[in-house]
């Protein structure tokens, strides 16, 4: 039976990542800990070397890919940047990585200065490439799921004609969750877990273990206050719910300060 060490959210705040790790007690040298990481290591935060860093001298973690990863892979491929790249953190991300500035100018993103960008695209690129090869979709235990957000589900879609778009109207569990596509699971990854556990949706018979929504917010939802759910009454602690088998430990880090860490133990599937 292996300890198992699992975080969630980072979000390139090394300093409270890296403190709440140091207090749990783990240690990277000792084969009995195992550290899962639950995706979104990156962007918001100022410490994405030392997040990226912490992580190449520790290939024993194991890595989960967070909707994150999808948004920096997509923005450093692409050499193109969107409003949302820069509301969530990922073009700052790159400008750290990329050796640019520590923060984001954003007089330096102008299209007159398009190398600039592409230039840190492809030096943050070949900087994380190792890291996010590293990435999976989930991780398995005897007792646990391991995932971002969620597994991926069978959806029930209806088009909307004012807006031309299609919009989810139903999700239900998919028994085959470990076989679908990266589309799916990239689509999940966005899903809020809560909701989902609250609706019934995890049937795997195990308990699932995931970050990406902030906990406070089931607190808000199970206690109809929605004040609770930021502010001083906040509560960014990790969710047990033994009645839908879930652990949530998105603390919000990038409002909270607060990097959940918590402490497992159960059999590893393969060694």
């Amino acid at each position: 039976m292996k300890q198992l060490f699992v975080t969630s959210d980072i979000h390139s705040y090394y300093t409270p990542f890296k403190k709440s790790l140091d207090l749990s007690g783990y240690d990277k040298n000792n084969p009995d800990h195992v550290l899962i990481v639950l995706g979104d290591c990156f962007d918001r935060g100022k410490q994405s070397r030392e997040v990226l860093n912490y992580f190449e001298d520790n290939e024993r973690a194991i890595l989960i890919k967070g909707n994150h990863e999808d948004l920096l892979e997509e923005c450093m491929y692409n050499h193109h940047y969107n409003l949302y790249d820069i509301r969530n953190g990922t073009v700052d991300t790159i400008m750290q990585l990329g050796n640019r500035v520590d923060h984001l100018d954003l007089k330096s993103l102008t299209p007159d200065n398009f190398e600039y960008f592409q230039n840190a695209c492809d030096i943050a690129s070949a900087k994380t490439e190792k890291l996010l090869n590293r990435m999976i979709n989930y991780f398995e235990t005897e007792n646990y799921i391991f995932v971002h957000s969620w597994i991926p589900t069978n959806v029930e879609r209806s088009f909307n004609p004012n807006n031309k778009m299609y919009q989810i109207e139903r999700h239900s569990y998919n028994p085959d969750w470990r076989e679908t596509p990266t589309i799916d699971w990239e689509n999940a990854r966005w899903n809020n877990p809560f909701k989902l556990a609250l609706e019934g949706l995890n049937q795997t018979g195990k308990t699932i273990v995931f970050g990406h929504w902030h906990t406070s917010w089931y607190r808000s939802n199970q206690a109809k206050d929605k004040k609770i759910e930021f502010g001083s009454s906040a509560n960014f602690d990790p969710v047990y719910d033994d009645t839908y088998k879930i652990i949530g430990i998105d603390a919000c880090t990038a409002y909270s300060d607060q990097c959940n860490v918590i402490k497992l133990k159960d059999n590893l599937l393969f060694e």
